[in-house]
């Protein structure tokens, strides 16, 4: 039977340390059975769960040092931040608020849209992650099988306050297969909405094209413009995409074009492009 335990008294004192008696800072751990040993270290196994600030940690066994004052957590661990963000570990040594400390073979999953595993994964402060050796891809479907696109990096920060991803010597890769690379690379988290750098990569198989990679980079301009720049890259084409969007206090315009050069044709450069726009007329119509 599971014991139900909030840190108020001794084990606020043992594990937490002094912590604020408002609601939001209280904790409470769960699990299957709770032992002190002789030099004041905490143990508690089966299955523990941590509820912090919103943040929570599940994992078979975690282990107060009280020495160190830090916490070790034997896995499989599951750790969700209050953004909903998730990391799976094999163990961990973490600072007794969980902000701080070493996560090893993780998994991390930003906004439930893009996954970064990597071979250890370094907490500062609840705010940057540092990744190393890292395989980040967006195709979530494709667990278990080779990404239909993926990036190699040797190492990889996420801040989490600025929403931003930072990538060192990153490849990316079709299939396996390296497309390019580049020594520094930056791009938003999934949870942005309008940030300027590139968005996350996907891609597009056609009989005729052959499997491609578009990666796109937003350019806002001021609240009401932005542009987007996609190079369409694939084994028969390199084509540029370009979308504007503009927004009016009646409605918005939007163009959409692109400029191509096949391999499938003597056609030469090839272009297009569409501009649409809709907008609210007296008598509600539109």
């Amino acid at each position: 039977m599971k014991i139900l335990i909030p840190i108020l008294a001794t084990l606020c004192l043992t594990l937490w340390g002094n912590i604020a008696v408002g609601e939001e800072d209280q904790a409470t751990l769960v699990a299957d059975e709770v032992t002190v040993d002789g030099d004041g270290n905490l143990i508690a196994t089966g299955d523990v769960e941590i509820y912090f600030r919103g943040e929570s940690l599940t994992a078979p066994k975690v282990v107060y040092d009280a020495t160190n004052d830090r916490i070790d957590i034997e896995g499989p661990l599951l750790y969700i931040d209050k953004d909903g963000n998730e990391m799976e570990g094999v163990s961990a040594n973490m600072t007794r608020d969980l902000q701080n400390g070493l996560v090893k073979s993780a998994k991390f999953l930003i906004n439930q849209q893009m996954e970064l595993e990597a071979t250890s994964v370094e907490r500062e402060d609840g705010r940057m992650s540092t990744f190393s050796d890292v395989v980040a891809t967006s195709c979530i479907p494709c667990k278990g099988t080779i990404p239909i696109w993926h990036i190699r990096a040797k190492q990889v920060r996420h801040d989490k306050d600025e929403k931003q991803i930072y990538f060192k010597h990153a490849q990316f890769r079709i299939l396996d297969f390296p497309v390019f690379y580049t020594p520094y690379l930056r791009m938003p988290d999934p949870s942005v909405k309008r940030y300027r750098g590139f968005l996350v990569p996907s891609y597009r198989i056609t009989s005729q094209l052959g499997t491609g990679i578009l990666i796109p980079y937003f350019i806002p301009i001021g609240e009401s413009r932005d542009i987007t720049l996609t190079p369409y890259i694939s084994p028969n084409t390199s084509t540029l995409r370009v979308r504007y969007r503009q927004a009016f206090k009646a409605g918005n315009i939007t163009f959409e074009g692109a400029v191509s050069q096949h391999k499938l044709g003597d056609y030469g450069l090839r272009s297009h492009g569409v501009l649409t726009g809709t907008f609210a007329l007296p008598e509600k119509y539109k």
